[in-house]
């Protein structure tokens, strides 16, 4: 059965939109229908889910909007969004779409299986993929979006054993993905392997100078890449920049050596590398909630 998508989203208090109130559980697919006629402020609000989304717009347009963009689709057209992707949608009222959304383990068998490592992981964790849009333009995009409107039509029906022909067909549109989006999966991991090896080398560094005055330009250096590059792989790679991640490091020396020793609260910002006890008491407390001496003081209580 396909449900109608409501003029507003039953929405968790995290955002999340609650997939399954009615709908059976143990097929971890849901197909909706969305008449723009019904959607007031013409808007599907902001929300996210673990399921990654297949949208196909039978009457456009169609924006999908995430945090780091937005993606316009029309008549014909589908879109892939990730899992776990925030996103929005705009539509007019005359626009009218079908949303497939499905747990991806429903395809590959399992959590650690190797059709899930091999197929759906690279995907999944690519952070280049939130959104993908997918035109009629090609014999092997045609395909896919037919796989999609047969899957619709099974859930639609519910044929005898419709739920192995949808996950048939979604199996099918799934691989076409696969081919369509290697160019951006692979060059993610190509660069996430790149960013482990920099990474390796400027934490090192970190960790053997904390307790010196250094900048941006010698964390980069460590690595032999720009600032800016070096700020982009710590980004990518621990959502922080590299002076904030330095910060921190020394935060946590400096909260073991109080513990640890009985030196002044003085002396151990100067080895831990701050250059003023105010700015040393200001960021102490800032990540641990405490000065240096209520720290050191509850620590040996």
């Amino acid at each position: 059965m396909i449900t109608v998508l409501q003029s507003a989203l039953e929405i968790s208090n995290s955002k999340e939109e609650l997939l399954f109130k009615d709908d059976n559980p143990q097929l971890p697919y849901v197909c909706h229908f969305c008449d723009g006629e019904q959607v007031i402020g013409n808007r599907i609000p902001w929300h996210w889910h673990e399921m990654v989304e297949i949208t196909y717009v039978t009457h456009g347009p169609l924006t999908f909007r995430t945090a780091s963009g937005e993606v316009e689709i029309d008549k014909g057209d589908a879109l892939f969004a990730n899992a776990n992707v925030l996103h929005t949608s705009r539509l007019s009222r005359s626009t009218r779409y079908y949303s497939h959304l499905f747990n991806t383990h429903m395809l590959s068998g399992g959590y650690d299986s190797l059709m899930e490592q091999t197929y759906f992981a690279p995907l999944l964790r690519c952070r280049d993929l939130e959104l993908y849009k997918i035109t009629p333009d090609s014999p092997e995009r045609v395909r896919m979006i037919d796989h999609l409107n047969r899957t619709m039509e099974a859930m639609r029906d519910e044929p005898f054993g419709y739920e192995f022909q949808i996950r048939e067909h979604l199996t099918k549109f799934w691989l076409g993905l696969y081919r369509e989006t290697q160019h951006i999966w692979m060059n993610t991991l190509a660069r996430s392997g790149q960013d482990s090896e920099r990474m390796k080398l400027m934490l090192q560094f970190i960790y053997d100078h904390f307790p010196e005055q250094i900048s941006l330009a010698d964390i980069a250096s460590a690595a032999g890449i720009s600032t800016r590059e070096c700020t982009r792989c710590f980004n990518r790679a621990m959502s922080r920049t590299p002076v904030r991640y330095l910060t921190e490091y020394r935060v946590q020396r400096a909260a073991q050596k109080l513990l640890q020793t009985d030196r002044p609260v003085s002396l151990v910002a100067e080895e831990c590398g701050f250059a003023s006890d105010s700015y040393f008491g200001k960021v102490f407390r800032e990540m641990t909630g405490r000065t240096p001496r209520e720290y050191r003081a509850g620590g040996r209580a």
